[in-house]
């Protein structure tokens, strides 16, 4: 099943409750009174990773097709070597889980990772031992759009409740008021039991924060300056040490695109009615197609000359 199709069943809505948007401006509020008790640890920073890290072979995903399932197998592509600055998943970090009366209990920061196929985070601050800030790349080709998200997670705690701020936000709006959750995918549970994409997270809000984008100028057009909103939402991991992505909604990558359209030359008859060409290449180097349907003729139908 291709990751970007959501299940066959009806998704429910989340249910807010309304007085958890007002706590946790409180808690936003806080953060200005009381600078003093905020970690303010950079977890991720993608820029600073282009800046100080060798350069990787990002190639393309490696798509194959089984004869024996007909059907493609995606083999994504990775980093040769992983570019964090966090420490191995067996060092911890110091700051202590202050609800153990022992207080022996270590909580290790999260790892991040956005240099993947439709991944976009740019970078995440540690707040508070669980409570993380996130800002988003905008759009390819746009210093604007910061709206969609997809990145990945290692090094969590499982039963833990992890918050995640987005705070980069430009939409007034958003279907996360009205129920939507976001999506989360855990590699350990796809693993053991097949499952994918599933809804998750609580304490879901969104709303205005005290972060003002500057007027500038975007692709010679005047923007004025505009204030940014906050996504927040709490997840509980179900494993340690597993490998999760979360996503704004189902993720269709480029190499689902090409997965999918191999799928579809292989259908019996499809020949006659489907014609598959490469029109150019992106900036990135990858085939652009172009998709032909309509009734072709009969290859063994020859026009007959009539000089």
């Amino acid at each position: 099943m291709y990751s970007h199709r959501p299940p066959h069943y009806l998704e429910q809505l989340y249910d807010p409750i309304q007085s958890v948007q007002r706590t946790l401006m409180l808690l936003d509020i806080a953060r200005a009174v009381h600078p003093e008790t905020l970690i303010n640890r950079v977890a991720y920073d993608q820029d600073e990773l282009v800046k100080t890290e060798e350069p990787t072979n990002h190639a393309a995903s490696n798509i194959k097709w089984d004869p024996a399932l007909r059907r493609c197998k995606i083999l994504p592509s990775i980093p040769q070597t992983r570019l964090t600055a966090d420490p191995p998943l067996d060092v911890l970090s110091q700051h202590m889980n202050e609800e153990n009366s022992t207080g022996t209990v270590n909580i290790p920061i999260l790892q991040f990772e956005s240099r993947h196929e439709c991944g976009n985070l740019r970078k995440a601050i540690q707040v508070r031992i669980f409570e993380y800030d996130l800002v988003l790349n905008s759009d390819i080709g746009s210093t604007r759009h910061h709206q969609w998200f997809y990145f990945e997670i290692h090094n969590m705690v499982a039963d833990f409740p992890y918050r995640f701020n987005i705070i980069n936000c430009e939409k007034s709006c958003s279907s996360f008021t009205q129920g939507m959750q976001p999506l989360l995918y855990s590699a350990h549970d796809a693993l053991t039991n097949g499952t994918g994409w599933q809804r998750c997270g609580k304490r879901i809000c969104y709303y205005k924060n005290n972060f003002v984008r500057k007027a500038t100028e975007d692709t010679g057009r005047a923007s004025a300056a505009q204030n940014m909103y906050t996504l927040t939402f709490t997840i509980c991991f179900p494993h340690s040490h597993d490998t999760c992505y979360i996503a704004y909604h189902y993720p269709y990558s480029y190499s689902s695109l090409q997965a999918h359209l191999l799928e579809v030359q292989h259908l019996h008859g499809i020949n006659a009615v489907l014609r598959r060409q490469t029109l150019c290449t992106s900036l990135g180097g990858n085939p652009v197609d172009l998709l032909t349907i309509t009734q072709f003729p009969p290859p063994h139908n020859k026009l007959l000359s009539t000089a």
